[in-house]
This record gives structure tokens, C-alpha cells and sequence, in this order.
């Protein structure tokens, strides 16, 4: 019902979820020298809120939103002053939906990342950018979104903040639909703003 605390989300499935983002994790570290480990992990904290009238997006969906995260660095390529890394990021995104109903959101993003760092990242940011999406669970009533698995994809715009490694500040523009799959399938689309902690 709307509006009540009810969690319609299986446990078994968000067990599912977490175990495959593990299993993938431990799959890419196999094997790996230990000069091009995984960067340590991150988490990304915020919300979101859709954007009614944006494609077929016509239901104020608003979240907040857990995000952790790990990232595989690839290479770096260097353009002048500047050093630009390719990596692979794998996150598993927990979303609570706080309106129109409250529920749970449960996701798996792989996304390509190209981070920009300068020479001196004492005193200048370094922006990044990152594409990707993957699959997304939810049994919430949200009304147009026709099933309870779907798909998602991101565009991603960040900035590691000066002189810290630690800090990051991020904005995501964020797809969800069923890809026509089943009737109805209004897209929800929104934008979330987020901060990152490396650690």
C-alpha cells in the first residue's frame, strides 16, 4: 500500500545479488599481479529523484541510495600534463524507495570509467566519467513500471576533489525500464547526486 513501510523484497534474492557481485569480484582479482590489484573499495552515498515528463517517466519516484564499489584500473595513457586511466568499476547499488510506495530498489552495474588526473592532485580536481548499466530488482508497486526485473543504465560525471584521495562528488543520470518486456513499461528516469568515499 502506499505510503506504509511494507518490504516486498525478497531476502533470498538480495542474497543472490550479493553473492554473484562477490563471486564476479574474487573472479576478476584471480590471477591478477599484484602491481594492477583493485583499487581499494568505495562507497558511494546520496539520492534521486525522477524526472516526470522526461520520455515516459510520469511518476515522482525519489530514493536513497547505497552504492558500494570496485574499481580495476586498466591502463593510463598520458596526454601532456595529464594522465587519463581506463578501468572497469562493478557495483552493487541498494536503493530505498521512499516515494510513491517504500520498498527496495537492488541492482548490478558494470561501468567503463575514464578518470582524468593531473600532475598535481594536491591542488587540482580529477574529473571522470563513466557509462554502463546492468540489472535491476524490485517488487515495488511503482505504478508504469510493469516488472520486477529490469534494466538499467547510467551516465556518470564526477570529481575527485584536490587534495585527497578520499572525497569524490558525483552526479548519475539514471534509466530504469523492462525494455518492453511486459505492459506497462514506463521508463523511470532521474537524476541522483552523490558522495563518494574511497577507503
Amino acid at each position: 500500500m502506499h505510503g506504509l513501510h511494507t518490504y516486498r523484497t525478497t531476502p533470498i534474492l538480495m542474497l543472490a545479488i550479493l553473492q554473484l557481485s562477490m563471486l564476479l569480484l574474487i573472479l576478476l582479482c584471480t590471477g591478477r599481479p599484484a602491481a594492477s590489484a583493485p583499487l581499494p573499495n568505495s562507497l558511494l552515498l546520496g539520492g534521486g529523484v525522477s524526472h516526470v515528463g522526461l520520455g515516459s517517466t510520469d511518476v515522482d519516484v525519489q530514493t536513497l541510495d547505497l552504492i558500494p564499489r570496485w574499481q580495476f584500473p586498466r591502463r593510463v595513457q598520458k596526454i601532456g600534463p595529464l594522465a587519463l586511466e581506463h578501468s572497469f568499476l562493478l557495483e552493487t547499488p541498494v536503493s530505498q524507495i521512499r516515494r510513491p510506495v517504500h520498498d527496495l530498489m537492488l541492482g548490478l552495474n558494470f561501468l567503463a570509467c575514464w578518470r582524468w588526473q593531473p600532475t598535481d592532485a594536491a591542488t587540482a580536481p580529477s574529473p571522470y566519467v563513466a557509462l554502463g548499466g546492468g540489472p535491476l530488482y524490485t517488487a515495488a508497486d511503482i505504478p508504469g513500471l510493469g516488472a520486477e526485473l529490469n534494466g538499467s543504465w547510467q551516465i556518470v560525471l564526477g570529481v575527485q576533489l584536490p587534495g585527497t584521495q578520499a572525497l569524490a562528488i558525483e552526479y548519475r543520470y539514471h534509466h530504469i525500464s523492462n525494455g518492453g518486456r511486459k505492459d506497462p513499461n514506463h521508463a523511470i528516469n532521474s537524476s541522483k547526486l552523490l558522495l563518494g568515499m574511497h577507503f
